[in-house]
């Protein structure tokens, strides 16, 4: 065999009619649908033409991109260029086999799944692939139906680490070029807002508390938005340390008067003595009382209050945030914390329906729980319960 020039096919560049160029011959093959719409790059392995053909044949057919190869060396030099995603590999090849073609590849395309085909079982053939992390195996004679199979599943894996590798991609974007961002002017505001000793007149105050209130609740979204996406990958995590809940309160409080001025709505709240010292996810805990607190204000009437209590239970520490607002239907009780969840009946607020879902798994996290309780026109109540307590 010449080192010719690498080809690669695909389902349009390829007759399977005998060669007559009049199109595809009609066969169970030639009507699928192609498995992958960005066609998945496949590299075919095997010093066998015939075999190359026929999985070449079949797989075009599927509506992958393929380029076959006629020894582990020839592979080497295709996947240069062609960026192979699964590596379709005979084993038991002259000079290079399989195992040493998939090890030697992984320089070349380190996140190419390998499927190995052999010719019979040996244990010492399977603990060597599996070392080398081949994806699957394939005994022959092999099928077209084990063939197609273990193809899907290879590219159902790659779609799976695609989404996720997206996933992080969009974390990282929320997290650097949205939420970082708005830190710094939030905090020249605060402290501008902190140190002022009249310099500024009531018209300049307001309108910089404003500004700083935008941006907390841009803040507060951007974060509900990533703590959903951690959720959903399975990589949320709480870090503990030693934190004044009383403290962590005071600054959600403090936070959301000026919201609530807007709302003509009164927050009400008595810092109790006891600093309810507590091994918690501070800012975690302040996202889940945060969220509460939003959703409260904005469902209460103009002219009525919400208020918050702290105080020891048998469990542990609860908060307690009441407000007088419209009520919950109790059909709807345990779906408010459901995600993308919205009360039908409250259209006057409209939101994504997260921060309750976001709140109630923050909590659990802590081991705690948070139950509603509510009287339509009556008003409702969440209890957030949060256990152990350190010595004050």
């Amino acid at each position: 065999r010449g080192e010719e020039a690498p080809v690669v096919f695909s389902a349009r560049e390829v007759s399977h009619n005998g060669g007559d160029g009049s199109g595809p011959e009609s066969s169970p093959l030639s009507q699928a649908q192609p498995i992958s719409p960005l066609a998945t790059r496949i590299l075919i392995v095997d010093d066998d033409p015939s075999v190359l053909t026929s999985y070449r044949d079949i797989l075009l057919d599927l509506g992958y991109q393929v380029s076959t190869a006629a020894s582990g060396l020839r592979a080497l030099e295709i996947a240069k260029d062609f960026c192979p995603q699964i590596l379709l590999a005979d084993n038991n090849m002259p000079g290079m086999n399989g195992i040493q073609t998939v090890q030697a590849l992984r320089s070349i395309v380190p996140n190419a799944l390998s499927i190995l085909i052999t010719g019979y079982s040996d244990i010492s053939v399977v603990t060597e692939a599996l070392r080398q992390s081949v994806f699957d195996f394939l005994l022959k004679p092999v099928s077209i139906e084990n063939l197609t199979h273990s193809i899907q599943r290879a590219v159902t894996h790659l779609d799976a680490r695609e989404r996720e590798r997206r996933q992080k991609d969009f974390l990282s974007i929320l997290s650097h070029e949205l939420r970082a961002p708005l830190q710094a002017p939030l905090r020249y505001l605060e402290n501008i807002l902190s140190a002022d000793q009249g310099r500024l007149s009531e018209k300049q105050r307001n309108m910089l508390q404003r500004a700083a209130k935008g941006i907390k609740s841009e803040v507060r979204l951007i974060n509900n938005l990533l703590d959903l996406q951690y959720l959903e990958s399975g990589r949320f995590t709480i870090r503990l340390s030693q934190a004044s809940l009383r403290n962590v309160v005071q600054e959600i409080v403090d936070s959301f008067l000026l919201q609530a001025s807007d709302s003509n709505v009164h927050v009400s709240w008595e810092p109790p003595s006891d600093p309810f010292v507590m091994q918690i996810d501070a800012e975690q805990i302040k996202q889940a009382i945060s969220n509460i607190l939003n959703n409260a204000i904005q469902h209460t009437p103009v002219g009525k209050r919400v208020r918050l209590r702290l105080f020891r239970c048998r469990a542990g520490v609860r908060c307690v945030i009441r407000d007088e607002g419209v009520g919950i239907a109790s059909p709807y009780l345990e779906r408010i914390f459901e995600k993308s969840f919205q009360v039908p009946s409250t259209v006057t607020k409209k939101g994504l329906g997260i921060g309750l879902y976001i709140a109630r798994q923050i909590v659990r996290a802590h081991s705690g729980e948070i139950q509603v309780k509510s009287k339509l026109e009556k008003g409702s109540i969440f209890i957030i319960t949060l256990p152990g307590l350190s010595a004050a």
